[in-house]
């Protein structure tokens, strides 16, 4: 076993120990069970799942102005990264078009663009992901500019798509701060040039969920309001019920340490302090313990059948890296359709049943392509991948406090829900005003009827 399987196998074991902040399983029998599930709420727990229960919310896991979770709307933000393929941009597009939340709003999604796949860098030389051999450049921009003009984000996901930095086994510092600019800023530049304002490009995932210290120093000299990248949710204390809220970065990372004493050989800075610029974290997605899997239409036994998938897998947490290469692409995990469609299920209704952090859905649109010809999963097609997103996105509009928002506007409307004197308070500059999402803490939300009694940081996807 390799030394970074057996460092996250033992932190995963540790988890199973270390959580003490779910309450009593009773509790929710005193509280009521949801009258929709068949679920026998007597079942004794199993050993294999980590508790469920709705854990305790510490400092950054409380909503905005430490609001009644009863009043707060449960966002999804699904981001796409890459968007090199335009027959599986048109697809997510069509299917996107006439979704409507529950409050009347268009469901809207990201879409984070590395903008090599349109027009190539003459500056950069050597390893880069980006070809414009995938699609007509100007069929592309036109499909991107598409997403923009029917209400979607784009966002910024470099120029080249190189690695900038290896957390795993990979003990250099990483990309420059000229190294970063560079990227981010050619990036700016072309998605203007097709014909996205500036002022609407405000958010930035980093290519392989890669980054360091310098990253964040560029994004606030270019004015980005926030980055995607870092995968909070891994804490020991937290099960998908009580996954910290984003945050501004003036502390830094709540996670990145944790990640740097998995490996102690990698001597990158943790994240420093970076007022104004948020974290919109990452999260994992949670497979189904073997007591809920019926539940979610799939046979007990999930979690065991990942653990030998993957050895450092947490059976006890079922936690895995919320990306769609990583769920299916076999490199790690080989969910088949069905497996999909219940993992992204479970994680929503436990948010639900919570503290309502957002969810958020890393995808890529080139594992969505039919003309990609480089992607096969060996348990799902492309075409059950799209029909798995398409059965969860109409399951979470089912839901009455769902909004399927971008993430720019998750982020606008957490600015205007945080007090002026909150410690996680914006500048005046980027203090927001009425949120594009068209939803009122005060009126958004009520008592969920979740539809259900539901209550490994690992290699990142391409």
């Amino acid at each position: 076993m390799k030394k970074r399987e057996l460092l996250l196998l033992a932190a995963m074991m540790l988890a199973m120990f270390s959580f003490s902040g779910c309450k009593d399983k009773s509790s929710d029998d005193e509280k009521g069970t949801d009258s929709n599930s068949d679920t026998d709420t007597t079942v004794a727990w199993d050993t294999n799942h980590a508790p469920d229960d709705v854990g305790d919310f510490g400092e950054f896991a409380k909503p905005p102005g430490d609001m009644d979770v009863k009043k707060v709307p449960q966002f999804v933000s699904i981001g796409f990264d890459d968007n090199g393929f335009v027959d599986s941009m048109k697809w997510i597009l069509d299917f996107m078009k006439d979704k409507k939340n529950s409050d009347g709003t268009p469901a809207r999604l990201s879409f984070y663009n590395a903008t090599g796949y349109y027009k190539d860098d003459p500056t950069i030389g050597g390893e880069k992901y980006t070809s414009l051999d995938t699609a007509d450049p100007e069929k592309l921009a036109a499909v991107w500019l598409r997403a923009y003009t029917e209400g979607h984000e784009v966002g910024n996901h470099t120029q080249n798509h190189r690695q900038a930095f290896n957390f795993w086994g990979d003990y250099e510092k990483g990309w420059t701060a000229d190294d970063w600019r560079h990227e981010i800023s050619t990036c700016n530049d072309t998605l203007v040039e097709i014909g996205i304002p500036r002022e609407e490009i405000v958010g930035f995932r980093t290519p392989f969920l890669g980054y360091n210290d310098d990253l964040f120093t560029v994004l606030k000299e270019l004015d980005m309001k926030y980055d995607c990248s870092i995968e909070e949710g891994w804490q020991y204390d937290q099960n998908g019920t009580n996954f910290n809220w984003p945050y501004d970065l003036k502390d830094g990372s709540q996670v990145d340490s944790l990640f740097l004493s998995w490996e102690p050989e990698n001597t990158r800075e943790t994240i420093g302090s970076h007022p104004g610029v948020w974290e919109m974290p990452m999260y994992p997605v949670v497979a189904p313990p073997d007591y809920k899997c019926a539940e979610y239409g799939i046979p007990a036994g999930l979690r065991t059948k990942m653990l030998k998938d993957v050895s450092y897998f947490g059976i006890e947490d079922g936690k895995v890296t919320g990306l769609d290469w990583n769920m299916v692409a076999g490199d790690e995990f080989s969910m088949n359709k069905a497996e999909v469609v219940a993992t992204l299920k479970y994680t929503l209704d436990l948010r639900l049943k919570g503290n309502r952090a957002p969810f958020v859905w890393g995808a890529h649109t080139p594992n969505f392509s039919l003309d990609n010809t480089d992607f096969n999963p060996p348990n799902i097609t492309i075409l059950e991948l799209r029909e798995a997103l398409e059965e969860f996105i109409t399951y979470a509009l089912s839901k009455k406090d769902v909004i399927i928002i971008p993430q720019k506007d998750i982020l606008q409307w957490i600015q205007d829900h945080t007090p002026a004197d909150s410690d996680t308070a914006t500048d005046s500059d980027t203090a927001a005003t009425d949120t594009d999402s068209g939803t009122d803490s005060d009126t958004a939300a009520t008592d969920t009827d979740s539809g259900t009694d539901s209550d490994t940081a690992t290699d990142s996807a391409k």
